[in-house]
């Protein structure tokens, strides 16, 4: 394979790598770490890339392994997991100030119930709501089966309902 064809077959899924990056390690500078590195092992292989069923599975494959590499060097958890994302909440023109307060709180909180979550809906819930990816991104990312990738945001989505009434509950009964 040559340099052509490696950009034409690999390159092209850098958007999806970063991602995955993201997703495990939490922080973009670390993400893209990760792809570089595992775009140089799969320089380093390009002649078995000819023999891969599918060379999106194994770029994905490939940056998950690099960032699973990545973890275990650290051997730390990230602090917070959501925040590192640089995911702010753009409130639409015409928010008066205490909307705004409203709206960064209920985002600081929901932010803080996801944290709460299994791993596995936690991962789903980011993939979804946080970086845009459709079901079948998701499952091609995380290996889950469309049923399982479907289950599993509905019971985080649900869980996530339950536990947002729950403080808001509390929340009302301290004021």
């Amino acid at each position: 394979m040559d340099a052509e064809e490696f950009k034409a077959s690999v390159l092209v899924h850098s958007v999806r790598m970063w991602r995955m990056a993201v997703t495990l390690l939490h922080d973009p500078e670390d993400a893209n770490d990760a792809v570089q590195d595992a775009v140089a092992r799969l320089w380093q292989r390009r002649d078995s890339l000819e023999n891969a069923v599918n060379i999106q599975a194994y770029c994905i494959t490939s940056v998950k392994r690099v960032a699973i590499d990545m973890l275990r060097a650290r051997q730390s958890q990230p602090t917070s997991p959501l925040d590192q994302y640089g995911m702010e909440h753009e409130p639409q023109p015409g928010y008066d100030e205490s909307q705004r307060l409203d709206d960064s709180e209920s985002l600081g909180v929901v932010k803080m119930l996801l944290s709460r979550l299994p791993h596995d809906q936690q991962t789903v819930m980011r993939l979804s709501a946080f970086n845009g990816c459709s079901n079948d991104e998701i499952r091609q990312i995380t290996g889950f089966s469309a049923d399982n990738v479907r289950t599993l945001l509905s019971r985080a989505r649900r869980r996530l309902k339950e536990l947002f009434k729950a403080y808001q509950s509390c929340q009302k009964t301290v004021v």
